[in-house]
């Protein structure tokens, strides 16, 4: 019995051994330093003792790790491999770290000379510059992640790209996707140069394409002010459910080209951009949208609250079929609203053959005119239209987007003419609430200083914003109660027309107290996504 219960004893104890002494803990994310001043074989990677070069730094580290590259020049003659997941190489800052691969040695990947080959996911690169050299001798490819090869989460951000100068390089790019989720390439500054892609997204048809890929807030321009050209977002793999926003594109050929690949580009949001001088190429415009593969189809395109300005060839959006066998690009999932067309010498939007679904909806755009468009499908003298195209009505003042951004139901507009563009045509004839009648008044008159006037103009444009949701098929049910209160409660204190409601009375005041409460359940019910700041 004593050795029985010595037994027991013996895996008591050994039970609580394996339940009280703690798991290791996982190694920490560690920051190691590379200097011009540094050394690889003497260099233990430390703020004080650092190593020389990014690529032995790689090989030394472990994820999640971080290698801070001090400023100065770093020459590279071969390829840096970033092969350590959730790595980050950051520069002290773009102007002042730069990577220099003027002297590469033909260090080939994908058959091309590329600098930083990413075969992570992860990893983040950011304040370098980085440059690719100056003749044709040189590095091909700035940061590559393989075709194919469904690198996740990759980050490029505050980094400078340069090019070599005009025709010395054809062919080069900054950066090439071969395939990936979670891409974001941001706050950059690009060079371009004719006949090379900064930001080329390539085949991955094994690893799903390129699915939720940001882009957004880079600038890109020219070599020199003789070489225009080159294209910024140059499409030639699968791209689904991304955002190509806030970037600024000066004097480049095509500046972002959508549609090719042999799985459908779908799902793609081309916001608030500015295109300004951009040369196109032939029938090509600024934007292109089109399908090059028979049978893979283009849609769910969204074109909003972007600047097309001085487009020198084409129009500033071109929309067709490369292949004509079968009509690939669905016209009838393609909106382009709240847009500036400016001095586009080609036209503003140009639909051209293969597109089914057309009409092509391009409404509450400004055309540089308030008579609308000119062209074909434009009776007006603004940038032009082609056929199959849906334009009116169409912005009466520039930047409609800001306009609408500001949101009518917190200031009284400034424009009476923006207010009635954006309820007229969604209105129709089945519309009947008396404070619509009652705002026009309003706004047409020159007497609208009456806070209650005001108001009333600012539940006007509650309405609009519900029945603007209602023509975009979302719900906007939730405020209807609150908005028909506000309406009932303004014609039970009296409103006559402008300053009726000089003086308040309690009416009024229960008036504006519902109206408030009716701006606010517009404002927290979606209008902000949907209608007033895409």
């Amino acid at each position: 019995m004593k050795k029985k219960l010595i037994g027991i004893a013996l895996a008591v104890a050994m039970v609580l051994t394996l339940v009280l002494v703690p798991a290791a803990p996982a190694a920490a994310a560690t920051d190691y330093y590379v200097a011009t001043t540094g050394s690889d074989t003497l260099g233990d990677g430390s703020s004080g003792n650092p190593w020389a070069t990014i690529g032995y730094a790689i090989s030394q580290v472990s994820s999640d790790d971080t290698i801070n590259v001090a400023a100065g020049t770093y020459d590279v003659t071969s390829v840096i491999n970033v092969n350590v997941a959730n790595l980050t190489i950051s520069g002290a800052s773009a102007t002042t770290t730069i990577v220099d691969g003027s002297g590469k040695n033909a260090s080939i990947v994908d058959g091309a000379d590329v600098l930083f080959n990413v075969t992570a996911s992860g990893v983040t690169i950011e304040d370098l510059t980085i440059d690719l050299g100056d003749d044709t001798t040189d590095f091909d490819v700035a940061v590559l992640t393989p075709n194919g090869g469904g690198i996740d989460n990759l980050t490029v951000q505050n980094c400078i790209f340069k090019y070599a100068a005009f025709g010395v390089t054809p062919g080069d790019q900054s950066i090439h996707l071969g395939g990936g989720t979670g891409v974001t390439i941001t706050g950059n500054m690009f060079e371009a140069a004719s006949s090379n892609s900064v930001l080329y997204v390539g085949e991955n048809v094994v690893g799903g394409g390129n699915d939720s890929l940001t882009v957004s807030n880079n600038t890109v321009a020219p070599v020199s002010d003789a070489d225009g050209g080159g294209t910024f977002f140059n499409q030639f793999g699968p791209v689904t459910n991304s955002t190509i926003s806030g970037n600024t594109f000066t004097d480049t050929g095509i500046a972002v080209y959508l549609g090719a690949g042999s799985t459908p580009t779908d799902g793609i949001m081309v916001m608030g951009n500015t295109f300004d001088s951009t040369s196109g190429f032939g029938s090509y415009g600024a934007l292109v949208i089109t399908s090059e593969v028979d049978g893979v189809a283009t849609g769910n395109i969204v074109v909003t609250c972007n600047t097309f300005k001085g487009t020198q060839a084409a129009g500033a959006i071109t929309i067709f079929d490369s292949n004509l066998t079968t009509p690939d690009v669905d016209g009838s999932t393609i909106t382009i609203n709240y847009n500036n067309f400016v001095g586009n010498t080609g036209g503003g939007v140009v639909v051209g053959a293969g597109v089914s679904g057309t009409p092509v909806d391009a409404l509450y755009n400004w055309w540089g005119d308030v008579s609308g468009p000119s062209g074909p499908g434009g009776s007006g003298t603004g940038d032009g239209v082609s056929a199959n195209v849906d334009f009116d009505p169409w912005s009466f003042t520039p930047d409609p987007c800001e306009a609408k951004s500001k949101g009518f139901w917190k200031n009284h507009p400034d424009s009476t003419e923006a207010v009635l563009q954006l309820g007229f045509p969604i209105l129709g004839d089945s519309y009947s609430v008396n404070t619509f009648a009652k705002a026009i008044d309003i706004l047409e008159s020159a007497k609208a200083k009456n806070a209650y006037d005001m108001l009333t103009a600012q539940l006007l444009a509650a309405e609009l914003n519900k029945l603007h949701l209602d023509h975009l098929s979302i719900n906007s049910s939730s405020f209807v109660g609150p908005i028909a209160a506000a309406d009932a409660a303004l014609v039970t204190a009296g409103y006559a027309g402008p300053d009726s409601l000089a003086k308040p009375t309690k009416a009024a005041k229960a008036a504006v107290n519902l109206l408030k409460d009716a701006l606010d359940t517009v404002n927290n019910s979606g209008c902000l996504c949907a209608v007033c700041s895409m």
